[in-house]
């Protein structure tokens, strides 16, 4: 299938219009959704965010143990994330 032969059908399933048994569309493309979106920001220690890529895209530095050092600083610090697995390995 193509990209924007994807698109169209998740759009179809957000406006309701695609046809499931038992559920409506709607509501199958809405816990699609939410279960996308804890999949690519979650903890990698849960199963996803491989490589804390998700994290990486916005700029999330993940669990670190604090930031004390660079709170007062005026401009913006990009930390490389950590995962609750790594305190565990660490």
């Amino acid at each position: 299938m193509k990209p924007e032969e994807q698109d169209e059908t998740l759009a179809a399933f957000e406006a309701n219009k695609a046809d499931l048994k038992g559920i409506p569309s709607a509501t199958f493309f809405s816990l699609l959704r939410q279960l996308t979106l804890e999949g690519v920001y979650a903890d990698p220690l849960y199963g996803g965010n491989k490589n804390m890529d998700g994290w990486r895209m916005r700029n999330y530095p993940g669990n670190q143990y604090g930031y004390i050092d660079i709170i007062e600083k005026d401009e913006f610090a990009k930390i490389e994330p950590i995962s609750l697995h790594d305190h565990m390995n660490g």
